[in-house]
C-alpha cells in the first residue's frame, strides 16, 4: 500500500462493487492503529496530518477487511498551490470483468509555489523612453552624399519640370 508524508485531504470519488469498501489511513507501523477510516460512499472525506501514513482501500468479504487486491496510482497533477493524485483500485478479479473501478480515491494536498517568476512576468514594465537619434536630429532633408545636400541648401525655390519632348524619330535607347 502506498506511504505518504505531511496533510492530505482524502476524497472517496467513486464506487461500483458488491461488497462494502473503505478507506483507512495507517499511522506507524501498528497494524491496527487508524488515524482515519472513511466509509466507501462518494463524497465522503477527510484530513490526515501526519508524518508518515499509509492509505489502505479494503473491502468487507467473510466477516472482515480485506486489502483490495490491485491499486492503479497516478501520477500527481498540480493546478496552482494544489497538487490531486487518483487512485483506482480492484477488490476482486472476475473473469468478465477486469477493469479497476471498484474504490476510486482523490488525494490533495496544499504545495507552496514560487510566485516570483509569476510576479515578474505581470509586473507593469516602464514604457521605453522616447531618444533621438542622430537621424532624428539632422532634420527632414537627409542625404547620403555631400554634394546632394550642399546643393539642396542653395536651392531656396523648387525648379519646374515639364514634359519631355524629343524630336521625332529619335530613339531613347540609343
Amino acid at each position: 500500500m502506498p506511504d505518504y508524508q505531511g496533510p492530505c485531504r482524502i476524497t472517496v470519488t467513486s464506487v461500483e462493487a458488491l461488497w462494502p469498501q473503505r478507506v483507512a489511513v495507517r499511522v506507524g507501523h501498528q497494524t491496527h492503529t487508524f488515524a482515519a477510516v472513511l466509509p466507501g460512499t462518494p463524497g465522503a472525506s477527510c484530513s490526515i496530518d501526519e508524518d508518515n501514513w499509509e492509505l489502505l482501500l479494503q473491502h468487507w468479504i467473510d466477516g472482515q477487511w480485506r486489502t483490495n487486491i490491485r491499486l492503479i496510482i497516478e501520477d500527481w497533477i498540480t493546478e496552482g498551490n494544489v497538487q490531486r493524485q487518483v487512485i483506482h483500485s480492484k477488490d476482486h478479479d472476475w473473469p468478465q470483468d477486469r477493469a479497476e473501478r471498484n474504490l476510486v480515491v482523490t488525494l490533495e494536498r496544499t504545495i507552496e509555489v514560487d510566485h516570483t517568476r509569476d510576479r515578474d512576468r505581470t509586473r507593469p514594465t516602464a514604457a521605453p523612453r522616447a531618444s533621438a537619434s542622430i537621424s532624428d536630429q539632422t532634420g527632414p532633408q537627409q542625404y547620403s552624399s555631400p554634394m546632394r545636400a550642399s546643393s539642396a541648401s542653395r536651392r531656396t525655390a523648387a525648379r519646374p519640370t515639364g514634359p519631355v519632348v524629343r524630336p521625332l524619330g529619335s530613339d531613347p535607347g540609343s
